[in-house]
């Protein structure tokens, strides 16, 4: 049968039409994929996964005592989520070597942590397109990443003026200022990406981190991280953030409550249980600060602060013995603590070991000479020991650091008595009650001494003023 020369046509039409319709599929795809590509720039990272963890580094280390979190940095888990090349974010070095697309190299690079690489990249675009703001932004956050701030700073200032309404820009600038410890400009800058987005989280705490950098602006952090929290309250660094602040101001209930906040969101958070023990120590709730030092050494076993403050919390509930094993930790891991040293002579002077507390507190002064707590403290471990020489000494110590020192010069008269210089005892005696009006003590050491120097009425005088002042020996 000779087939039908009008159905043959038709079936060759369609079968046209079918391959065209795979070759126009196919070059749909290609185009797709390069889209998804190109469009990997600083301003279309996803918001949620940006961290400042960094930054949270170079908090409060001198004011309150507290370790920096050991965090990754704070670019490193900036990615978009939608983007087909998560697949290829490994760290081998055949797959950044076969990406063709230079910008999604660059962005790799630096996702990969490779900054001085990803550096080169970003030069080699800026020469062909010296004003795209995405490209800055991605420069900035290589110099960033190396801790190269200034650099970074000239690079975002360069995007904003490219892209003066990128958020992304000016927030990204308000961190590199922020890492220069320029505080201020930092808060222009975070404003600048607050007025273009007044629901952006991160600008919100960035400042609040700024704020709270400069002593007098606690208040102005705190408020910065409730804003971005009421935005974004999962995020656990801001709840620590605004807990330290809260320290600052005294509030330690409250600080107490922003670092609970943080560890039901991340529970090995060990910053936040051990500034949750320093709040619950300041409010005298000593078993509940114990129980979060001990969470702090048992998620971070060298964390020397939390041995030298657990120390502190059990000498607080009389445990003195045990101290001194947290002392000694502490001091294995910071042999330079003059505090842990003096704590430690502190625990031996608690225990009634005397000879022992000495040795520390020559220890700890031989480090911190001026420290007139310390020679007030061996002076006092001497004269229990009956070394008036000595404990005289000390004392003089202290009165040459600090001369209104009452209590150092009633323990000198103390120790000449005891040396039976009676005249010398009666003189800082009255040096002591000079310092402090009401030292109804003194009046009734004085009254002693004028018994053993014979002098009836002037003891008794100075027994009626220990009696008035509520001293009666």
């Amino acid at each position: 049968m000779v087939p039908n020369s009008k159905l043959l046509f038709t079936v060759y039409a369609f079968f046209i039409v079918f391959i065209l319709f795979l070759i126009s599929m196919s070059s749909a795809n290609n185009v797709s994929n390069n889209i998804s590509l190109n469009n990997i720039s600083s301003n279309n990272i996803s918001l949620n996964n940006i961290s400042l963890s960094n930054i949270s580094e170079k908090i409060y280390n001198e004011s309150i005592e507290n370790i920096p979190l050991n965090e990754s940095n704070q670019f490193m888990n900036i990615k978009d989520e939608n983007l087909s090349i998560d697949q290829l974010q490994k760290n081998d070095s055949e797959n950044i070597s076969a990406i063709q697309d230079p910008r999604v190299k660059a962005e790799l690079l630096l996702n990969q942590g490779n900054y001085d690489e990803a550096l080169i990249v970003y030069n080699e675009l800026l020469e062909q397109y010296p004003k795209d703001s995405d490209l800055w932004v991605g420069k900035g956050k290589a110099y960033y990443s190396l801790n190269q701030f200034a650099e970074a700073i000239s690079a975002f200032s360069m995007a904003t003026s490219l892209a003066p309404n990128s958020k992304i820009a000016w927030y990204n600038l308000g961190l590199a200022y922020n890492g220069a410890k320029n505080w201020n400009e930092a808060l222009k800058a975070f404003d600048k990406a607050i007025n273009r987005d007044i629901r952006f989280a991160e600008a919100l705490y960035g400042k609040g981190f700024a704020y709270s950098q400069i002593p007098t602006k606690q208040n102005e952090a705190i408020d910065a991280y409730t804003k971005a929290l009421s935005l974004d309250p999962k995020k656990k660094e801001a709840w620590y953030q605004k807990g330290l602040a809260l320290v600052r101001k005294g509030r330690n209930e409250d600080a107490v409550k922003a670092f609970d906040r943080a560890l039901a969101i991340d529970p090995n958070l060990t910053l936040a249980y051990y500034n949750e023990g320093l709040a619950l120590y300041a409010l005298g709730k000593i078993d509940r600060s114990i129980d979060a030092f001990e969470k702090t050494i048992e998620l971070d076993p060298n964390n020397q602060l939390a041995y030298y403050k657990m120390g502190d919390a059990l000498v607080r509930q009389g445990k003195c013995e045990a101290s001194i094993g947290y002392y000694d930790k502490a001091l294995e891991l910071k042999p330079s603590d003059a505090d842990a040293v003096y704590q430690k002579a502190g625990a031996f002077f608690c225990l009634k070991k005397f000879e022992e507390a000495e040795t520390w507190y020559k220890k700890h002064l031989e480090m911190r000479p001026k420290n007139f707590y310390a020679w007030y403290m061996m002076g006092q471990s001497q004269l229990i020991r009956g070394k008036y020489n000595e404990s005289l000494s000390s004392m003089d110590m202290v009165l040459n650091l600090k001369a209104d020192h009452s209590d150092a010069w009633y323990y000198k008269a103390v120790d000449l008595k005891n040396l039976e210089r009676y005249k010398e005892a009666i003189k800082s005696l009255d040096m002591a009650i000079k310092y402090r009006a009401n030292f109804g003590k003194a009046w009734f050491e004085k009254g002693l001494i004028y018994e053993k120097l014979g002098q009836p009425a002037e003891a008794r005088y100075s027994y009626d003023r220990a009696k008035l002042l509520g001293y009666s020996g």
